[in-house]
């Protein structure tokens, strides 16, 4: 383009002397006027044309800068992108160096039990129909719950050697794993399957603090301290969740998933419900009491519902047939959804009011701050309830 330009200025040049001397004092001498006439028509015919040859130059001249600038833009972008891609290349590595996996702590709930209720309970008696065939006691670690928490240790041995921080079949040296769980068979049984899992080929004791079957209250939601006043902040965080109306507002939330419960167990059957032994989960109230140096608890119409949906929610779990799961009805993926929502209204209830969470998980939290501040400390498993994880979380 730049040499097209140099042409056209090397033409202009040539049009100024396109009349020789020579003949332009031929032509004087001869006709001065008439000379005079045709070079000034000659002069002005030139500079028409040298004005409309610098108008051309100029609009071809605009044309090629724009064209430049064009082709200098699209040509920086397609550099500022291929920069771009190879720093991004140079960097994705960097990055992935950046950051090396040194240690793990998990708080984890038991896997799945049995009900927590006996031959006799609400649970056992609220409805005509017989329950699952449960392959443990009664609030133990189930078959199924077995095998699960072994499975899911085996999926954290492969990241965890993917991740380098432990080799192929590992045997860490003393102090490099820890598993410590509640007392109860279900959260003990818990860590020694996960941990079988984990570590295939390594012996790994698990930490029972006041023994087998007794409550370890590093697990537990307790409440360290309490104040009437204090009390009253919890109870106003409450009444606040529930739609500004406390228990109430919670009831009335949960009316459409009660009523279901009380038709898939064809409830209205069973005649210990009938008799009125249980109350009417339908229309009770529900209390919660808060003491300190124990948990909050519930009773009333959320607690009965809860503990039945618990059940249901397990016995889904186990049977392998989800109508028989259901006493029989067809109910969708959603139902079953709303049949839980019951427990976890029971569990916001208990351990979401943000003045007390911190209370509840006090234990925990320093539990995890510890193991997160010991030396040479790689992998610590901490096994409790759905409570423990509750509270830690709403911390």
């Amino acid at each position: 383009m730049k040499r097209k330009i140099a042409r056209l200025l090397v033409g202009v040049m040539a049009l100024c002397t396109v009349i020789p001397a020579s003949v332009r004092a031929e032509s004087a001498a001869a006709e001065p006027e008439t000379a005079v006439v045709e070079e000034a028509a000659t002069e002005e015919e030139a500079a028409a044309e040298v004005e409309a040859v610098e108008t051309e130059m100029a609009a071809e001249t605009e044309m090629a800068t724009e064209e430049e600038m064009a082709a200098e833009t699209e040509m920086a972008t397609e550099e500022e992108m291929a920069a771009e891609s190879d720093m991004a290349e140079e960097e994705e590595p960097a990055m992935e160096r950046e950051y090396t996996l040194e240690q793990v702590v998990i708080l984890s709930r038991h896997n799945i039990r049995s009900p927590l209720s006996e031959k006799g309970s609400v649970v056992a008696s609220i409805t005509p129909h017989e329950w699952f065939t449960w392959t443990s006691k009664p609030g133990e670690l189930s078959l199924r719950g077995a095998m699960l928490e072994t499975t899911m240790g085996q999926f954290f041995r492969l990241w965890l050697e993917d991740e380098g921080l432990f080799p192929e079949n590992y045997i860490p040296e003393e102090g490099a794993v820890r598993f410590y769980a509640n007392g109860y068979q279900r959260t003990q049984a818990t860590a020694h399957y996960f941990s079988t899992g984990l570590l295939p080929v390594a012996v790994v004791p698990v930490e029972c603090k006041n023994g087998y079957n007794v409550g370890d209250d590093t697990f537990f939601p307790i409440i360290h301290f309490m104040s009437d006043e204090y009390e009253q902040v919890i109870r106003d965080e409450i009444a606040e969740k529930g739609n500004g109306e406390g228990l109430t507002g919670y009831r009335e939330a949960l009316d459409d998933a009660i009523n279901l419960l009380a038709e898939v167990t064809d409830m209205a059957d069973s005649e210990e419900y009938q008799s009125g032994m249980y109350g009417n989960i339908l229309v009770d109230d529900t209390e919660v009491t808060l003491f300190q140096d124990d948990e909050p608890r519930l009773s009333g119409a959320i607690k009965t519902a809860s503990a039945i949906a618990d059940a249901m929610i397990l016995q889904y779990y186990e049977e392998t047939d989800d109508k028989k799961a259901a006493f029989g009805h067809d109910i969708t993926w959603e139902d079953w959804t709303t049949i839980g929502s019951v427990m976890g209204a029971y569990e916001d209830i208990l351990f979401s009011a943000p003045s007390l969470a911190p209370n509840l998980a006090h234990d925990m939290l320093e539990e995890i701050y510890s193991e997160l501040n010991t030396e040479g400390r790689q992998f610590t498993f901490l096994c409790g309830h759905d409570s423990t994880i509750y509270s830690f979380l709403k911390a």
